[in-house]
């Protein structure tokens, strides 16, 4: 029998060696505060990015840290290019894609509004955990000597750093169709394209108007899900691609080592065993009467319209009328 979940957690675990990831040279006046010393005073220095906290004492402590949007880039390694919203099948592509769908996405247009996906999945930042201590060492380009051509890197030996992934399959599985709340996943005129691709690359897809589980008096949503089938693919597509991780530069690189998962049942985090079949546990119903539910955000939206307008004309008349009155006091 599958198990129903609503959530994955994920504890990954890298090694490798080195730095990876860089931040401005702005922070080297944490580094000295941490350091308890102007040990830094170079302003070409490259710094890698560190969370700052304090211990039991009040001593602020540095921990070297690879940010999570640099996790999350190296999992997909992906790049969105904005001007795929001008090639409807490009643009359907993209947004269907297990990537897309995970990572989340946001495309603005004057004339069609935006289409968005808030990301089901949260990485945390990869904390260093070996205790591994970096060292600022002097590096110089070719050339004559002088003040820009050295300059100085922050390096580390054998690293392993921890960060937690969470995943809501709620959030992963349903797909807003409709700009109810301002969140529609997709250009008003792409939905029935959007659901065709869709359906070409996951299956079957149900659709309807849904509403969040225990928001009585809420106004119905018209959106899609992919089927328990279609999300147990894209989990088991995610993992497999968390284990080929790798991050590399000039001078180190990060690579997957291990990682455990969790699901949250009964108030707690529980281990359990690599998500490979399952169910998933929505948030939101569909909703019954979906005629009823239909004429309920139908009429609901157009009185919302109908005010929007209105306060739009109001807007206009009481700025026609302060121009008005400005170029009266002008000819006076």
């Amino acid at each position: 029998m599958s198990k129903q979940l609503s959530n994955i957690k994920i504890q990954l675990t890298t090694k490798g060696q080195g730095i990876v990831n860089f931040d401005s040279t702005d922070q080297k006046f944490m580094l000295n505060k941490s350091a308890g010393a102007n040990i830094i005073t170079h302003d070409n220095t490259k710094i890698a990015k560190a969370t700052y906290s304090k211990d039991a004492n009040g001593n602020i402590v540095r921990t070297v840290k690879v940010s999570s949007q640099c996790i999350r880039q190296a999992i997909y390694c992906v790049k969105h290019n904005p001007n795929i919203m001008y090639s409807q099948s490009l643009f359907n592509d993209s947004i269907s894609s297990m990537a897309a769908l995970v990572l989340g996405y946001m495309y603005a247009n004057e004339k069609k509004g935006a289409a968005k996906k808030k990301s089901p999945l949260v990485v945390t930042d990869a904390q260093e955990v070996s205790g591994a201590i970096p060292t600022f060492n002097t590096h110089s380009n070719s050339g004559d000597r002088n003040d820009t051509s050295l300059y100085y890197v922050e390096e580390v030996g054998d690293t392993r750093f921890e960060t937690t992934l969470l995943l809501d399959l709620s959030e992963l599985k349903h797909i807003v169709l409709s700009d109810t709340y301002g969140r529609n996943s997709v250009f008003p005129d792409g939905e029935e394209a959007l659901k065709a691709k869709l359906r070409e690359k996951y299956g079957e897809i149900s659709e309807g108007y849904y509403k969040m589980e225990g928001e009585d008096g809420s106004v119905p949503e018209y959106g899609a899900e992919l089927s328990d089938e279609a999300v147990v693919a894209i989990v088991k597509d995610l993992i497999a691609r968390i284990k080929q991780l790798r991050i590399a530069r000039a001078n180190g690189y990060l690579e997957f080592d291990s990682m455990k998962f969790f699901t949250f049942e009964n108030g707690a985090w529980t281990p359990m065993d690599e998500p490979s079949d399952f169910t998933v546990k929505s948030r939101y119903a569909l909703m019954e009467d979906q005629e009823a539910a239909k004429k309920l955000h139908d009429d609901v939206c157009a009185q919302a319209k109908q005010d929007l307008t209105s306060r739009k004309e109001t807007k206009a008349e009481e700025k026609a009328k302060k121009a008005a009155k400005k170029a009266e006091k002008v000819s006076k």
